[in-house]
């Protein structure tokens, strides 16, 4: 409070010393001015992310001037409270001066603190897939598709696709199947939790899958006069044979020809493995008695003599497993009996092969072969049949007897040739289906050479 005395000195004065009026004087401190900015996000941002940038004035008064700086550039019309951009550089230093409105103030214009914004380049996501064991696989075996993931971060997730489907579950960064359908397309999508990535989700490559069912051919075997060879396929677990029996030889009486009995089928399934080999034994028709000669697998020979003219026995034709002997045979289609011709007797055709019993042909008492003999001339055993050949009208078995009766067929057991006391046409040889499953056989359906069918 500012008062003043004054004493006059004036003659005839009244009130001295006289007091004046007051005068209260206020002095104001003097305030500094500050500034301090922050940023929201604050750290590392991805290229392209928004940065609001705030200033918080001390002592600005009330009409601060703000002026915002990038590397110590002037931002131009940056002036407001709040600076934002997303157009900002890794590294890029923002700050901010306060020049305040107060008077009684110290440090203005003033510099915030500099804030070092990080930003951080986008990365890709990628993935891809590969397939374990590569190429053709059979039907039902195990197969694993792995992902491979490019800047999927930490934890990044999967779903995998089969025909552009998702696959419920498979959610793994594997995928493993035993139940893949030829030409499925396998695939996979990736979500990544990489900071600043692009492109997730992301899709993989597809895989078509190679499945070999093992299923749908077939090879057929005609005759060639050697056994020949079955390699089962990649994949293939059974197959089916279908196996015919030859037709047995004619007789020729006179140049009147006299066909023999026509050969049998047998059916069944055999299981198998890969590269297996089988061994195929095709029949050949009997031969006639102008040419005679013993079948290859096991028709008996015919011939001409004082008794008649004899065709012979059609060979049996069956398919071998683990070996090249009659016991390796795993299915048999017996072959026919061959003709006989006489002017003086009965003729006949012989004997159909096939079926359980091979047929026999009564009037020359000639017998087929039975699942466990060959067709029997009692008391000319030597006439019989036998294990996988026919009998022959001679005393010399299969293959190097010829007599004048017709031969008996082979099979699984061979027919057998005439009675000793005149001769005739030969018995059919028998079928057998002791070695496949859901088999079955039928006797008299094949003509000329006998056949196998291998399907699978």
């Amino acid at each position: 409070m500012i008062t003043c005395v004054i004493t006059s000195n004036a003659p005839c004065v009244t009130g001295s010393p006289a007091n004046s009026n007051e005068i209260q004087e206020i002095v104001n401190p003097i305030l500094a001015a500050s500034i301090t900015i922050s940023a929201n996000p604050s750290g590392e941002v991805c290229e392209g992310t928004s940065v609001s940038f705030t200033a918080f004035p001390v002592n600005g008064g009330s009409a601060p001037s703000l002026q915002w700086f990038s590397n110590g550039d002037i931002i131009t019309g940056a002036v407001s409270p709040v600076f934002s951009s997303a157009l900002l550089d890794d590294n890029e230093v923002i700050s901010c001066s306060l020049t305040s409105s107060l008077n009684c103030v110290s440090g203005s214009p003033a510099l915030s603190n500099l804030v070092t914004q990080q930003v951080v380049s986008p990365v890709s996501a990628v993935v891809s897939i590969a397939v374990s064991p590569e190429g053709s696989v059979c039907q039902g075996s195990q197969v694993t598709f792995t992902a491979t993931p490019v800047n999927g971060g930490t934890t990044p997730l999967y779903q995998w696709r089969k025909n552009g489907v998702d696959i419920d579950g498979a959610t793994n960064s594997n995928f493993i199947s035993s139940s893949l359908e030829n030409g499925d397309a396998i695939s996979c999508v990736m979500i990544s939790n990489e900071p600043c990535v692009s492109g997730s989700p992301a899709s993989s490559n597809a895989i078509t899958a190679n499945i070999n069912g093992g299923s749908g051919s077939s090879q057929t075997f005609s005759y060639t006069g050697a056994a020949e060879t079955f390699i089962v396929p990649t994949c293939v677990l059974s197959v089916n044979i279908q196996v015919w029996g030859a037709q047995g030889g004619t007789s020729f009486y006179n140049g009147n020809p006299l066909a023999g009995a026509i050969g049998g089928y047998a059916t069944g399934d055999l299981a198998v493995t890969p590269g297996q080999i089988l061994g195929v034994y095709v029949g050949r028709q009997g031969a006639s008695n102008n040419s005679p000669s013993a079948g290859w697998n096991g028709g008996a020979c015919g011939g001409n003599g004082n008794n008649g003219y004899g065709g012979g026995g059609g060979d049996g034709t069956d398919v071998r497993v683990g070996g090249v002997g009659f016991s390796n045979r795993v299915i048999v289609a017996g072959g026919g009996g061959g003709a006989w011709t006489n002017p003086s007797f009965p003729v006949g055709s012989g004997g159909a092969g096939g079926g359980t019993n091979g047929d026999g042909w009564a009037a020359s008492q000639a017998q087929g072969g039975t699942q466990t003999q060959g067709g029997q001339i009692s008391p000319w055993t030597e006439f019989s049949g036998g294990f996988g050949y026919g009998g022959t009208y001679d005393n010399t078995p299969w293959p190097n007897g010829c007599g004048n009766g017709g031969g008996g067929g082979g099979g699984w057991y061979g027919g057998s040739a005439a009675s000793g006391c005149c001769a005739g046409p030969g018995g059919g040889g028998s079928g057998y289906i002791g070695g496949v499953s859901n088999g079955s056989m039928q006797s008299g359906v094949r003509s000329g050479n006998g056949q196998v069918i291998i399907s699978w």
